[in-house]
């Protein structure tokens, strides 16, 4: 009778998440979140605005004000309905443009 012990042993070298208490800017998100959520963005270095991360989004609902949440991302929503960018047309024109990028590119 033969005994074969096989033993793996998993090595992680590199992880790219926070380990601590809500992760990277949680508490900037507990301490700022009056400043970021009514214009639905953040600045970033430069000046540059971004859209607010999902786990700023986690930590507000989660956290700080589930009615809050619930209220902002129904005007996402909206926003996102009303931007006028799904117009019959304008689809038309996108879909021209990207055509025509990937004939340009040979991928067409």
């Amino acid at each position: 009778m033969v005994v074969i012990w096989l033993v793996s042993t998993i090595v992680v070298l590199f992880v790219r998440m926070s380990l601590k208490d809500g992760g990277i800017g949680a508490d900037w998100v507990r301490q700022y979140w009056q400043d970021i959520y009514p214009a639905d963005r953040v600045v970033l270095s430069g000046g540059k605005m971004a859209p607010i991360p999902r786990r700023y989004d986690r930590i507000l609902k989660e956290e700080i004000d589930p009615y809050l949440y619930d209220y902002i991302k129904d005007q996402r929503v909206l926003r996102a309905r009303d931007a006028g960018d799904s117009s019959p047309e304008r689809l038309a024109a996108k879909e021209e443009v990207a055509k025509a990028r990937y004939a340009k590119r040979g991928e067409l």
